[in-house]
């Protein structure tokens, strides 16, 4: 019996589907030709998270398959794979994992199997992403260069590089810097700053081809809350004004101030997500030593109430990451422990109307966790997940909070791929992706809605 055989007959409330995108994310999957299938070749970027086995470079990457590379782009599987109820999940590389993708022989459709075992479901490859690679900024910049483009949602990075790194106070699973020196000795160097008002040229020569839906802002860590808030009011005042319409802007950042918060708020941002990683309270300064000499714990507690009472209800959001709190020595030994930590802090930003995000720990090469082999055997089993998930559910329903999230802070379309949580109450509500951002997204633009529903004719087609 396949591992999500199993899991399903011991979670029977929770979604298949969101059940294999947790487990594949949580184990990886083996890199095989076939994975080539389901990717695309992306711009220069960086490397941290390709693979959950530490010493999987990019560099090493290309050493042993180079036809991934080519002309400052690389060939890259994160974020386009699909189920049938718009539910996809990130293809990390892992060598000892228990699953791979294979091709079907029908065009467009994979195979998922555990060993040898096929896994009683579908998965399809999602439209190309254009990234337009010809448009140029007037000072001959490539457009791309500057904006992370999926296909009608961008992100934009004004900092790549996060100061915590020269005083050696970096969260512990991090190696942000460390990306970009693996990124340029495989040729696939990218700005590490950018400028504001030539990225916003960039955002309205994009907004030109296509109708942008939304956009993210996410920098590197800052010492000073003023020095991150002034950067990132200046772009969010930038691409606010450069388009003849609005996108919903939202900011991965740190806490601030209020008075930071307001200042972002007026410049037209929509949402933010303060990167806490853990809201336990003994854990959060060993694992983020340079956030925390940014504020201290109760200052992030502080900051993320006051960007509610800012930006409202729903557009307010607090990442996390299993697992991150087994790590060390100080870390929990068994991952009840750890699961129980993670529920109580997950309940505490709901009651508080919160967003809790959680993404999942990965070995990120150069990070301070990964120098220590021993913390490969501190990850938790995907019950963690599981139970995390189900607990993340109950209480979005007893506080009503699916009714007052914006879809748009929690994006049904490009964004959703990622593990963010909140899958469960959406299937029941909606029943797909496509679906539940029906409300805000019209059908010709919403990409999501069409290509599920392409699948659906093929399938009739054949009956």
């Amino acid at each position: 019996m396949a591992r999500i055989d199993e899991l399903e007959k011991r979670y029977p409330t929770l979604p298949r589907d969101v059940i294999i995108k947790w487990d594949v994310f949580k184990h990886g999957v083996r890199d095989n030709k076939d994975i080539d299938e389901v990717s695309y070749w992306r711009p220069a970027g960086h490397g941290s998270y390709l693979s959950y086995d530490e010493d999987y470079t990019i560099e090493r990457l290309k050493q042993e398959t180079p036809w991934r590379f080519k002309e400052g782009y690389m060939l890259v599987p994160d974020m386009n794979i699909w189920m049938k109820s718009g539910l996809g999940f990130p293809l990390y590389r892992k060598e000892n994992s228990p699953y791979t993708i294979r091709v079907t022989g029908t065009e467009g459709k994979f195979a998922l199997y555990d060993g040898e075992e096929k896994v009683n479901v579908d998965l399809y490859r999602g439209p190309q992403t254009n990234f337009m690679p010809g448009l140029k900024t007037s000072k001959g910049t490539l457009a791309q260069e500057l904006i992370m483009l999926w296909r009608r949602c961008y992100c934009i990075f004004p900092v790549r590089f996060c100061e915590y790194f020269t005083t050696g106070e970096e969260c512990k699973f991090c190696n942000y810097n460390h990306t970009q020196e693996d990124a340029r000795r495989s040729g696939l160097s990218r700005h590490v700053t950018i400028n504001a008002d030539e990225t916003a040229e960039a955002l309205k020569l994009y907004g030109s081809q296509l109708r942008l839906l939304e956009g993210q802002i996410e920098s590197g860590g800052f010492a000073k809350s003023e020095t991150e808030a002034s950067v990132n009011v200046r772009f969010v005042d930038r691409l606010s004004n450069a388009l003849p319409y609005r996108t919903h802007m939202k900011l991965i950042g740190e806490a601030m101030p209020r008075k930071e918060l307001q200042r972002l708020r007026d410049s037209g941002l929509a949402g933010i997500r303060m990167a806490f990683e853990t809201i336990d309270e003994r854990l959060f300064p060993i694992i983020n030593p340079g956030k925390t000499k940014h504020m201290s714990y109760q200052g992030w507690l502080e900051a993320v109430q006051d960007a509610v009472e800012i930006f409202g209800v729903g557009n307010v959001a607090a990442k996390t990451i299993g697992g991150v709190t087994m790590q060390g020595p100080e870390g929990y030994p068994t991952w009840q422990e750890a699961r129980d930590s993670h529920v109580e802090g997950d309940r505490w930003m709901i009651s508080h109307g919160v967003y809790p995000c959680m993404d999942s720990l990965r070995w990120a090469p150069g990070s301070p966790y990964s120098r220590d082999p021993g913390n490969r055997d501190k990850y938790p089993p995907s019950e963690f997940f599981l139970d995390c998930i189900a607990a993340h559910d109950k209480a979005m329903e007893e506080y009503g909070f699916y009714e007052k999230l914006n879809k748009f802070l929690y994006c049904g379309l490009d964004c959703q791929i990622r593990p963010y949580v909140g899958e469960v109450g959406i299937i029941k509500r909606a029943g797909d992706f496509g679906t539940w951002m029906g409300e805000v997204v019209p059908y010709e633009q919403n990409w999501m809605a069409q290509f599920l529903d392409s699948i659906k004719q093929k399938e009739m087609a054949k009956v």
